[in-house]
Formats: structure tokens, C-alpha cells, sequence
């Protein structure tokens, strides 16, 4: 039984190029998003860094509110 090969990333340009086309989402990480946003900016691509900014953004705010107390 052989073990499957892990995939290389693909370069940034080449993530980019498949963000365009609506695929390559699973290419996005910590460590290339902000070249990514960089890249999207300097193209005028402001839809695809706006979507790149809210992945980057934290899904829930560090110290959420407190839920409202049950009174009667």
C-alpha cells in the first residue's frame, strides 16, 4: 500500500489566479493571505481583498459580551 504524496502549494500568483476563477479558497492560510491581499490592492481587486480581509478577521471577538441575565 503506497502513501499518498502531500500536495505543494501552489505560488502565490498561481493561488490568486485560482481565487479569480472561484476556486483555490483551500490554499489560503496564515502565511500567504496577506500577500494575497497585497497582490488583490495593487490589481484594484477590491472585492477579492475585502473577502481575503474578513478570512483573516477573527471569527468572534476576544472577550465576548456577557448573555443577558433572566430576570422575571
Amino acid at each position: 500500500m503506497s502513501t499518498p504524496q502531500a500536495q505543494t502549494p501552489p505560488d502565490i500568483a498561481e493561488i490568486y489566479r485560482r481565487l479569480q476563477r472561484g476556486t483555490g479558497h483551500e490554499w489560503v492560510d496564515e502565511g500567504n493571505v496577506k500577500a494575497l491581499i497585497e497582490m488583490a490592492r495593487t490589481r484594484g481587486d477590491t472585492l477579492t481583498a475585502t473577502l481575503l480581509e474578513e478570512w483573516r478577521a477573527p471569527c468572534a471577538p476576544s472577550n465576548p459580551p456577557e448573555p443577558p441575565s433572566a430576570t422575571s
